[in-house]
């Protein structure tokens, strides 16, 4: 008897040891703990910006009535690109991290997209990306802007219903950029009047971007279209611009970073820009805006929506498993909506062609005045 008593106490430990075990491993597959953790990375620069999609992402947590807790943590990438791809990898790996929300460069974001995806890592790319990302299929990857095409078509369709006769072109050399200065071109096909006749790719020395100048003067150029990968040269050149012609109408599309950006396109007044994210401003929008005001003493600008509505999907598609979560999102994808309207159940369903024979695509434009950026009415 002492012997079979030992030998079933031995089979228990054995089986303890088994199921605390397959415990551990089961918290390792997916979260146990009851937190749902997001993280939030963000080029150094970008932290400026940050601080919009954090109160996003709060109102969100405001709202949650599930059993979870909520974390947010947020980090700045470091100052290299191989600094930033280390960070994503490791958030990657983290078991404990729910999803990850994205608002780096765009290369950063295409080599993470592979880590987060073979970690089932739910990602969420907030202020833009690269076509080829989205076309590698990946399934926790989550391209939650618009594209370059569309935002190069918005500024085409804005400058042809603003007038614009006489347009001239300077953007970077880069595949977004690019891919946007084409949209633009399709876009003002759908104009009988407006045309680009002049136009100027990086690189370029600055005797031949002054040449330029005088050769917009020379063509009675009266609108600028200026999408940039650089933020702090895109504001250097509109300013620029504006002090050579200065009753010309600026456009342009690029990621607003740090205050020095905001206060050197303050001398540049009345830039145009289309938002990444359009609003819908709808009665749903209003009360909540009202909401956004009562706590933070602002209004909400499009990156605390953005912020918002990606959270909201993340907090409802959330059943425990982080490594479900983007599937989970997937499947709810045909019932997505938000405060944001109609963009988030495109986002996630695809964007529709910027030709659609609906007609032009709901966009929103953004105008700078006095340092900040507000919604064109």
């Amino acid at each position: 008897m002492r012997t079979k008593n030992k030998r079933l106490i031995s089979l228990a430990c054995v089986l303890l040891t088994v199921l605390m075990l397959l415990a551990g491993c089961a918290q390792q597959a997916g979260q146990t703990d009851g937190v749902i953790k997001l993280v939030l990375l963000c080029d150094d620069s970008m932290g400026f910006g940050a601080q919009s999609y954090e109160r996003g992402v709060w109102m969100a947590v405001d709202e949650y009535t599930g059993p979870n807790t909520v974390s947010l943590d947020i980090y700045e990438s470091g100052d290299t690109f191989e600094d930033a791809l280390k960070l994503n990898n490791e958030k990657a790996a983290d078991p404990s991290v729910t999803a990850i929300l994205s608002i780096q460069d765009y290369d950063v974001v295409d080599a993470a997209a592979k880590a987060m995806e073979e970690n089932g890592k739910t990602f969420f790319a907030l202020h833009g990306y690269l076509e080829d990302t989205v076309k590698r299929g990946y399934e926790t990857f989550f391209p939650f802007s618009l594209n370059a095409e569309h935002l190069g078509y918005a500024m085409g369709l804005y400058a042809a219903q603003s007038g614009a006769k006489r347009i001239g072109c300077i953007h970077s050399d880069t595949s977004f950029e690019q891919q946007e200065a084409t949209a633009f071109e399709r876009a003002l096909l759908r104009s009988e009047e407006g045309r680009t006749v002049s136009s100027l790719s990086e690189p370029f020395t600055s005797q031949e971007f002054y040449s330029e100048m005088e050769a917009w003067k020379a063509l009675g150029i009266d609108t600028a279209y200026v999408p940039y990968y650089e933020p702090e040269w895109a504001a250097d050149v509109l300013a620029v611009i504006k002090e050579e012609l200065p009753d010309i109408t600026l456009l342009s599309c690029f990621r607003i970073e740090d205050r020095e950006v905001i206060e050197r396109l303050g001398e540049a007044n009345g830039i145009i820009m289309p938002a990444y994210y359009p609003v819908d401003r709808s009665g749903e929008y209003e009360e909540w805006a009202e909401r956004f005001y009562e706590r933070y003493g602002a209004e909400p600008d499009n990156e605390a929506v953005q912020g918002y509505d990606a959270a909201k999907l993340i907090l409802a598609a959330y059943t425990g498993d982080n490594t479900s979560l983007a599937r989970n999102i997937r499947e709810n994808a045909p019932n997505a909506g938000g405060i944001g309207g109609n963009i988030v159940y495109d986002l996630l369903n695809g964007l529709p062609d910027p030709e659609d024979e609906a007609g032009p695509y709901d966009y929103e434009y953004l105008m700078m005045k006095d340092g900040v950026f507000t919604v064109v009415q």
